[in-house]
């Protein structure tokens, strides 16, 4: 269509919102072939240079579209996280409130001349127990996906807690493990109080008259799993710490996540404990973590008195 003198095309595109319309001279189109050359040679790189940018804004629309919908699935992953994590925090609160309870307990049923004694210990070990659980979260705030707990990491800070809160005099916790171990969420308070109870169990019993070493090794199974196994070089375990509130307590934590808890023979001196925790309760990270580099952590308090 067009004027007499010239001649119009034009097309609407159905994917952006813009149409093309191209105009040229009718005698130049029917004339020699040098006029079409001329007349054709600009429309021909006009068309050329308007597909480089639609192409160019296709490319925006298509990148804009993904961000947009990448966007929109991890928005509703950190809501499900958020609602997860809020869950959690409901439940290591009561279990907090359960652990304050049967502290009480103890204090109650402690003899009159003892009372004041077993109310210290209590409330020194339930806030150990309180203060490992609130590291657990530090760990979930310093990993990426807020939903693991780095386990190399938080004992190595449990070790720390425990030798500072106890004022260790010659007494080491070395911590040993296997780069790359994870807990999920679920399962990182019941073995954390598992192994906090196993290291404070040796610390008071272990050591009556001189100082020693305590060893924190956790390493990965062939199965995906993870075994943590807690020992020392004292002079054995005592009746107390295996009939006592905290043996109760670990068999508790143990059968919430599947675990297995059991006493290794060590001959004549000395404790070993072995937790045996499933791979439904770990993120054991191969890919990203190849190399089984062993994570060295100690704390040696010295001489320092209590």
């Amino acid at each position: 269509g067009g004027k007499d003198d010239m001649m119009e095309a034009s097309f609407a595109l159905a994917s952006f919102p813009c149409v093309i319309r191209v105009q040229a001279n009718k005698q130049a189109i029917l004339g020699t072939s040098l006029k079409r050359i001329r007349t054709f040679m600009p429309l021909a790189l006009g068309c050329a240079a308007a597909a480089f940018a639609l192409f160019v804004y296709g490319m925006i629309l298509n990148q804009r579209a993904m961000r947009t919908d990448g966007l929109e699935r991890e928005l509703a992953a950190k809501d499900v996280l958020f609602h997860e994590v809020n869950h959690r925090v409901k439940n290591n609160l009561a279990v907090a409130g359960s652990i304050i309870g049967l502290g009480e307990g103890i204090v109650n049923d402690a003899p009159a001349d003892k009372k004041a004694e077993t109310s210290i210990e209590v409330l020194r070990d339930t806030r150990n127990r309180l203060l490992s659980m609130s590291m657990l979260h530090e760990q979930l705030y310093k990993h990426a996906s807020l939903a693991v707990v780095d386990l190399g990491a938080y004992l190595g800070d449990l070790s720390k807690l425990l030798t500072t809160s106890y004022a260790l005099s010659g007494i080491r916790i070395i911590a040993d493990v296997t780069t790359g171990l994870r807990l999920n969420l679920s399962s990182s308070v019941p073995v954390a109080l598992i192994v906090n109870e196993l290291v404070t169990n040796a610390i008071k019993y272990a050591f009556p008259n001189h100082g020693g070493e305590i060893m924190i090794h956790a390493r990965a199974t062939a199965s995906d799993g993870i075994e943590i196994e807690v020992s020392d070089d004292g002079v054995g375990s005592s009746e107390k710490a295996k009939t006592g509130f905290g043996s109760s307590l670990m068999e508790g934590l143990a059968s919430q996540v599947d675990a297995e808890l059991r006493q290794l023979t060590k001959g004549k001196a000395g404790t070993a404990w072995l937790i045996s925790i499933p791979s439904t309760a770990t993120e054991f990270s191969s890919k990203i973590f190849p190399a089984k580099v062993e994570h060295r952590n100690e704390h040696d308090r010295g001489n320092r008195k209590s």
